[in-house]
């Protein structure tokens, strides 16, 4: 992890499922607003040694889902529309910072931007459609 990622102002998020196993996902505030960031190592690389279009994919939609349940008033969203732009890579050790933002709410529906850097430099860009959903309770899974 570089200095960005161990300075003091990153909180780190509690994670579930997937983003529990590529994360911890970090977090800061920037005034009124949150920035996010991943610590990638060699687990989130592909075959040829660059971050993983997946693991980029899922931090994405995890930013923007975060910025959309926090407009929703903490009721829960379901993406169910993404578009992802891929500008440049990113190498295992990189840190990888993300602001989403809400660009309109129509109804139920969100539509949310974010780009991921590394460095500075746009790694992603990414925009996506979240709805807000009725909450339910938590199934027991077994196996």
């Amino acid at each position: 992890m570089n200095e960005t990622a161990t300075a003091s102002e990153w909180k780190t998020l509690k994670g579930a499922g997937l983003m529990e196993a590529i994360g911890p996902v970090l977090a800061r505030r920037n005034g009124d607003r949150w920035i996010y960031g991943l610590a990638t190592d060699a687990r989130h690389a592909n075959a040829i040694g660059v971050i993983h279009g997946g693991t980029l994919s899922a931090f994405s939609d995890q930013v923007m889902s975060m910025v959309a349940w926090e407009a929703s008033e903490r009721q829960p969203v379901v993406t169910i529309h993404m578009a992802t732009s891929f500008m440049s890579t990113a190498s295992p050790g990189d840190f990888l910072e993300a602001e989403a933002r809400i660009t309109a709410r129509k109804g139920s529906m969100l539509f949310v931007e974010t780009i991921v850097t590394r460095a500075g430099e746009e790694v992603i860009r990414a925009s996506c459609i979240m709805k807000t959903v009725k909450p339910r309770q938590r199934e027991e899974r077994h196996g």
